[in-house]
């Protein structure tokens, strides 16, 4: 029905601004334009302390928690999508007690195909975590700069050079806390599609990333994850 209203109101575009304001119009109406932005950790550098006070922990999500992801309050059912739909590998959930505090999925270069938003391929000693959730009850507590933190250390004593977060340009709460833990915003992704098209296709366009040259020994892209994280 969006699709349909956008082109309802193409005629009357045209009408008012003639062909020049037709060609407007069905690219601004028929064409959605996302901008992101990516900021790099060099993890050479020791993490900051995230300054919280919350008992938790990060389990590995089952296939049992999936199933209730489906029939729980939005975006959670997208998140058993990322796994049956995209076949996206590691998602993790922190837990404070009983609570779901936060879900999150780390990515690698083994995971480039299988990764949602078309960011950019990751190199064999990169990785970030990529579509986080948290729960209302806990933002603001310090939460998600703790998994960040453990996630940091885990990515470190693995060998990996560079950890990156990714967002849409609008979510200055997740810029906020890529600046607090150190990173830098090092490019930006612009994000042309249809709005019909699959959650992630389109046409990207890219800035460049700035990075020292792969070494020669690296982690080659992929790691084996604990059920466990810190």
């Amino acid at each position: 029905m969006r699709v349909l209203e956008k082109i309802r109101r193409i005629p009357a575009v045209y009408a008012k601004e003639g062909l020049g304001g037709l060609g407007r119009a069905v690219a601004g109406r028929l064409i959605e334009h996302t901008e992101f932005v990516a900021a790099q950790r060099d993890l050479r550098e020791p993490p900051l302390p995230a300054g919280c006070s919350l008992a938790f922990e990060i389990r590995r999500v089952d296939d049992a928690l999936f199933e209730r992801f489906r029939s729980m309050p939005a975006p959670l059912p997208r998140h058993f999508e990322y796994r049956i739909v995209y076949g996206m590998r590691n998602c993790y959930a922190a837990w404070v007690g009983d609570d779901l505090g936060a879900v999150m999925w780390p990515v690698f270069a083994a995971d480039n195909r299988r990764m949602v938003t078309r960011w950019r391929f990751l190199l064999p000693d990169e990785a970030r975590v990529s579509n986080i959730w948290a729960s209302p009850a806990y933002r603001g507590t310090g939460l998600i700069d703790a998994c960040f933190e453990r996630f940091e250390r885990l990515f470190a004593a693995a060998g990996f050079r560079y950890f990156y977060t990714f967002t849409w340009v609008g979510n200055h709460a997740s810029r906020k806390l890529s600046a607090r833990r150190g990173y830098r915003e090092v490019g930006t992704i612009h994000r042309y599609a249809l709005p019909w098209l699959r959650e992630g296709n389109g046409l990207y366009i890219r800035s460049a990333i700035p990075r020292e040259p792969l070494a020669t020994h690296h982690p080659g892209g992929d790691m084996e994850l604990p059920e466990r994280i810190g």
